[in-house]
Parts: structure tokens; sequence; C-alpha cells
């Protein structure tokens, strides 16, 4: 049992009976992602997350504008992705809309870093993604809030980073972290 602030979060099983991992590099060549292309991903995103990204989304811009070779894999609101983020990302925004599990394993193995921005407020408080457990199992780094109940469960690990505010310079060294691993 784990007790943060006003949560108490009583941690349950996760069940991986049907999920794949698939070699990187195959995989990769099935989705046609060139293997230096730095993959970012986020499931299941919609407008009400946009605040909780945007930092992220602007250091990933920075990024591709220095030459970095990056992609972000989405799923997740039709509209807002087709939107908002082709406005933001263009060619680097790769969202196939609605995927089998197969085919959403395939491309969660070929991912480099999960964003899961879940920084302290009101609708963050006491969630637990289901998406993170995906994350979880294939063991790819993750970015995520310090203060959120899955840094106190989880602590600083090798493949959780986690950051205490927004400033720029934090989120380039976490993204930067990230990348490295």
């Amino acid at each position: 049992k784990l007790q943060s602030k006003n949560t108490i979060f009583l941690p349950g099983v996760i069940d991986y009976s049907n999920h794949v991992f698939h070699d990187k590099h195959k995989i990769r060549k099935v989705l046609e992602i060139d293997i230096e292309t730095k993959l970012f991903c986020i499931l299941g995103i919609a407008e009400i997350e946009y605040i909780d990204y945007k930092p992220f989304f602007s250091e990933i811009i920075n990024l591709i504008k220095r030459g970095e070779n990056i992609s972000i894999f989405v799923t997740g609101e039709k509209n807002f992705i087709n939107g908002k983020l082709n406005d933001i990302f263009g060619d680097n925004l790769i969202y196939k809309g609605w995927l089998s599990n197969d085919k959403l394993y395939q491309y969660l193995s070929a991912t480099d870093v999960f964003l899961l921005p879940l920084e302290n407020s009101p609708k963050n408080l006491g969630r637990w993604p289901i998406k993170f457990n995906d994350f979880i199992f294939f063991k790819k780094p993750i970015i995520t809030f310090r203060d959120h109940d899955i840094s106190d469960f989880f602590g600083e690990k090798e493949y959780i980073i986690t950051y205490s505010n927004i400033d720029s310079d934090e989120i380039k060294f976490v993204m930067k972290k990230a990348i490295s691993l």
C-alpha cells in the first residue's frame, strides 16, 4: 500500500499474457521506421492532456530543428492528433488510428522513449494509467513527474526518468538522458 498526499494506492497485477515483444531492429524494418530515428511514444493522448505534454513537444521540436532524427508515435483522440499535433510535428508524427494489439505492440517494441507526464494536478491525482503497465512491459525509458504515485511507487529506476518541474533546462536534461539509454 502506498499513501501519497490524499491518495491511497493499492497496486494490482498486470496481465502480460497477451503482450508480445518484437525485436526493435526487425520490427522497424517491417514498420518502415529508420533504425537511426529516435522514436517517442504517447498512448491515448487527448486535447485535455495537451498542457501536460506541451513542454516535451517544445523540446522535441527544438531537437528536430537542431537536426535530430526524431519521430513521435501517438494514439488517441483522432481530431486532436490530426489537427493540433499534425500542425506541430508534420512528417515527424506517426498516427495510424485504432490499432490491433499486435500492431500496437509492434510500435511499442519500436519505441525508444515513452512520455507520461503526470504532474500534480487534480486530473492526475490518484491516476494510474493502464498504458503505464504497457510501458513497463517494454522496458524502455519512461519520462514521468517525480511527485506522482508512479514515481513514489517505483522510485528512480534506470528506465523511469523523473522530472520535478517543467523548466526547459530540466526537460532538456531528462529527454537527453532518456534518449541516451
